[in-house]
C-alpha cells in the first residue's frame, strides 16, 4: 500500500492488470456460469439475476447498517479512521440553515443538570470555531457555564465578508450582533481560519488573496471596535498549525501497513512562517478588554507541532482539530472560563 498518488508506469500496469483480470473473469467465472444447465432459458438467468440483485442489496445494506463492519479492522486503524468524525450535534451546528441562525436558534451548551440557560459565553467563527466545540463543551460542565454556540463554514468573524458566499456571511455575522444584544453577552470567543483568505491552502498555487494584509488588518480592527463599543471582553483564538497533509488519512494507512506514525510532525518554524503575520497582529491588539488564546502552546513542544498522541490522530483533516485534539487542548480555555465565573 502506497501512501502516494501511483505515477504515470505505476498506473499503466494498473491498467493492463485490469484488462487481463477481466478476461480471466469472463474466460473461467462469466463463460463458465452461462453455460450451466440451469441457465440455459432465459427465464431462469433472469430469476437468478433477480435474486443475485436482492442479495447484494441486502448485504449492501447490513453493511451499511454496520458502518463497514470497523471491527474487521485492528484497533489502531479503527482509532485513526474515527479521528475523521465530528460528534454528531457538532456537525449539525455548523450545517444549520441560514434562515435558522437568523431566527435566532443557536446553538447551546450548557451542563446536563442545568435547568435555565443562561449563557455567558458566546463562541463564534467558521468551520474552525466547530471544531473547539468539544473543548469548550468539557469547560462548560466544569465551570458550569453556559454557551452560546455560532459556527458557519467559510465565515469569518469579519466585517463584510469578501467571498463568494459574502450576502450569507455577512447576514450570519449581522445575526451574530442581534444575539449579543439579546443575551447582553459580555465574553466572546472569535474563533477562525484566519490564513486563508490572505494565503489559501497548499494545492491552490493560484490563489487571489481575498483581501491584502493591510486590509485584513483593517477589517479586523473594525469588528473589533463594534463589539468593543457594546462593552464586549473578546477572546481571539489563534489558528492552530496547518498540517502539510490530511493526518488521519496518512496515519490510517500506515497503521494498515504496520508502519510507525512518528516522524509526521510540522516544525513549529513552519507554523509560524505561515501564522506570523496574523499571530503578530493579534499580539498587538492585545489589551485590557481584547485577549489572547493560544493553542500553540500546547499542540507546539520543543520545535515540533504534534500530530498525533496516544494513537490518536489530534487532527480531522490537515487544518481542523479532531474530537480527541479539542479535547486535548480544552485546558487552553480555562482563563476565559474562569473570568466568567
Amino acid at each position: 500500500m502506497s501512501l502516494k498518488e501511483p505515477d504515470i508506469q505505476q498506473r499503466l500496469l494498473l491498467l493492463c492488470a485490469s484488462f487481463i483480470l477481466a478476461y480471466a473473469s469472463w474466460r473461467w467465472i462469466e463463460n463458465p456460469i452461462r453455460k450451466m444447465p440451469f441457465f440455459k432459458t432465459n427465464k431462469r438467468a433472469l430469476w437468478a439475476a433477480f435474486f443475485s440483485i436482492i442479495a447484494l442489496a441486502i448485504f449492501g445494506q447490513l453493511i451499511r447498517k454496520n458502518e463497514g463492519y470497523p471491527l474487521r479492522l485492528p484497533e489502531d486503524v479503527r482509532r485513526y479512521a474515527m479521528d475523521r468524525e465530528w460528534l454528531k450535534h457538532q456537525t449539525n451546528c455548523i450545517r444549520k440553515d441560514l434562515e435558522e441562525i437568523i431566527s435566532g436558534d443557536l446553538c447551546k451548551i450548557a451542563p446536563e443538570d442545568k435547568r435555565e440557560f443562561r449563557p455567558k459565553i458566546l463562541a463564534w467563527g467558521d468551520s474552525h470555531n466547530a471544531s473547539i466545540m468539544p473543548a469548550l463543551e468539557i469547560m462548560s460542565d466544569k465551570y458550569n457555564t453556559d454557551l452560546l454556540f455560532a459556527a458557519r463554514s467559510s465565515c469569518l468573524p469579519l466585517t463584510s465578508e469578501k467571498s463568494s458566499r459574502k450576502s450569507a456571511c455577512d447576514q450570519f455575522n449581522k445575526q451574530i450582533f442581534v444575539t449579543i444584544d439579546k443575551y447582553n453577552i459580555k465574553d466572546l470567543l472569535l474563533a477562525g481560519r484566519w490564513s486563508y483568505p490572505l494565503y489559501g491552502d497548499r494545492e491552490e498555487k493560484d490563489f487571489t488573496p481575498y483581501y491584502s494584509e493591510a486590509e485584513f488588518k483593517q477589517r479586523l480592527i473594525v469588528m473589533l471596535n463594534k463589539l468593543s463599543d457594546r462593552g464586549v471582553r473578546i477572546w481571539l483564538l489563534k489558528e492552530v498549525p496547518y498540517q502539510a497533509f490530511d493526518v488521519p488519512v496518512r496515519f490510517t494507512k500506515l497503521a494498515l501497513k504496520g508502519a510507525p506514525t512518528s516522524g509526521y510532525e510540522l516544525a513549529q518554524s513552519e507554523h509560524q512562517k505561515r501564522s506570523g503575520y496574523i499571530h503578530n497582529l493579534f499580539d498587538s491588539l492585545q489589551n485590557e478588554q481584547i485577549k489572547l488564546i493560544n493553542p500553540e502552546l500546547i499542540l507546539c513542544q520543543q520545535g515540533i507541532c504534534k500530530t498525533e498522541l496516544n494513537g490518536h490522530s489530534l487532527y480531522k483533516d490537515d487544518d481542523h482539530l479532531s474530537v480527541f485534539g479539542a479535547h486535548h487542548i480544552s485546558t487552553v480555555f480555562e482563563p476565559l472560563f474562569e473570568s466568567v465565573r
